[in-house]
């Protein structure tokens, strides 16, 4: 027997509780002294002869009942369905391909796989390096980072100036982010939102800002997830290429990529970012972005001081040997999270030759789209009645997002009373409120990826029926 495999026959007695002795034959990394007294250890035995289960039960987390922690000093925990905007329940296959055993980063099993994902990522966002240029980026980090790639790499602290649409919390925060970067943010940071929370920026009011001041960018957040408001990025774009085509374009899609449409090229877009756990419909853990070769020639432009690990300088190199199937390193990145996600692009695209003749985009993500928006349609159809007293917070139905809900509750609702009904009786969770001016008197519901697309919508039914019968329970 391998000394890798004897120690893994070692671990394994004490991972899988099982009562059968092992016998090692050979551990030759530790001396025979040290070999025997390990096995004769108390750790040792405890873990061939106890007889509680103390790991994940893989069995609990496929059951709709079963308990997820088995062990007894443990607090017991049941299996509840995420329906919060992000993290979003993942498939069976994306499961599977986070739990293989990780990849060398520069094989060429992950080599192969992490070109397929930056492949499949222009495919997604309507990118073609032949005629347009362009890079995906894929960097361990959340969507927060994707704001801090575009400050710290493609903003000019003393001469940028960023025109920001805000549309709820999230816009603002991208605001708060990109504000580090430049010297003045009082002449350099203007912000325009709307007259009322839950609508759009009126498209004559970003005319009006363009054409008064110079800006070096624009900032759109497509899905506010802390209102709901889906922003019209194809008419903001085509406003921005008349009145200011100067103007750079970056667009937070952290939860809209995947669920809304979004043509990178086709929309002259500059700079987008997202992450893994939302609409992509994967684990969370990876920041995922695109930058236009406009973007790119701007990076190589500025020859400023950068931060280390968010330097594009460091990371365009590595993403464009990746996708030509070269092995490289900068720093590690996350292999089985890049596993997970090439399976759900694998899904989310489905037959990448059935071509919309429309949109140009596959016919699965164009059909997704579409089941997305019906089912959000429904459920607020459902929920907003004179009975739930439950009102949208997007204002105009037009301007409400695929991919999530928020939803004002009936006045005098305790919104954690609610959410704790609901999480614990109905075993779903949803979130509460985020934005500042607003935060007690909502609630969020999530409905992206498998939520939506299989079993019919049966997690939105629950979620209805839970959200309908919690609050006349606790009224």
């Amino acid at each position: 027997m391998s000394s890798a495999r004897c120690r893994l026959n070692l671990i394994g007695g004490h991972l899988h509780q099982s009562n059968e002795q092992r016998k090692v034959s050979e551990f030759p990394l530790l001396p025979a002294a040290e070999r025997e007294k390990y096995i004769n250890s108390v750790f040792y035995r405890d873990s061939v002869s106890s007889s509680t289960p103390r790991l994940l039960s893989l069995n609990s987390l496929n059951s709709n009942q079963g308990p997820v922690f088995r062990d007894q000093n443990v607090i017991t925990a049941t299996r509840k369905v995420s329906m919060v905007p992000g993290p979003v329940e993942i498939s069976e296959a994306v499961r599977q391909s986070m739990s293989l055993s990780p990849l060398v980063h520069t094989s060429p099993e992950f080599v192969e796989i992490f070109h397929q994902v930056l492949k499949k990522l222009r495919i997604l966002i309507g990118n073609n390096k032949e005629t347009n240029g362009g890079q995906a980026l894929v960097l361990s980090g959340s969507g927060t980072l994707g704001w801090d790639i575009l400050g710290s790499n493609l903003i000019n602290s003393s001469t940028s100036n960023i025109l920001c649409i805000s549309t709820g919390f999230f816009s603002d925060s991208m605001v708060q982010c990109l504000s580090n970067y430049v010297d003045n943010e009082s002449t350099q940071v203007d912000i325009l939102r709307p007259d009322t929370i839950g609508a759009q920026v009126p498209l004559n009011s970003i005319k009006k800002a363009l054409a008064s001041k110079k800006y070096d960018w624009i900032t759109l957040t497509q899905t506010d997830t802390s209102t709901g408001v889906l922003t019209d990025v194809k008419a903001i774009s085509e406003l921005v290429h008349q009145v200011s085509p100067s103007t750079m374009i970056a667009i937070d899609g952290v939860c809209s990529v995947g669920v809304e449409e979004i043509q990178f090229d086709n929309w002259k877009l500059d700079y987008v970012l997202t992450a893994s756990q939302k609409a992509l419909s994967s684990p969370a853990g990876l920041l995922v972005s695109f930058l236009s070769q406009r973007a790119i020639d701007l990076n190589s432009k500025y020859k400023k001081k950068k931060p280390f690990y968010s330097s594009l300088d460091k990371w365009l190199p590595i993403m464009v040997n990746y996708e030509n199937r070269k092995p490289s390193y900068f720093a590690t990145p996350l292999s089985q999270l890049i596993m997970a996600l090439n399976t759900s692009l694998t899904e989310i695209l489905g037959d990448i030759t059935e071509i919309d003749t429309v949109s140009g985009l596959p016919k699965a993500l164009v059909e997704r789209f579409v089941k997305h928006e019906s089912h959000a349609k429904l459920l607020r159809e459902k929920l907003v009645t004179k009975e739930t007293g439950l009102k949208n917070v997007v204002v105009a139905p037009e301007d409400a997002c695929s991919g999530m809900t928020a939803l004002y509750v009936p006045e005098g609702t305790n919104v954690p009373s609610l959410l704790s009904h609901i999480s614990s009786v109905y075993k779903i969770n949803l979130a509460g409120g985020i934005h500042p001016q607003i935060s007690t008197r909502y609630i969020r519901i999530g409905h992206m990826g498998i939520s939506v697309t299989e079993n019919d919508g049966a997690d939105l039914k629950a979620v209805i029926e839970a959200i309908v019968a919690s609050l006349k329970a606790i009224a």
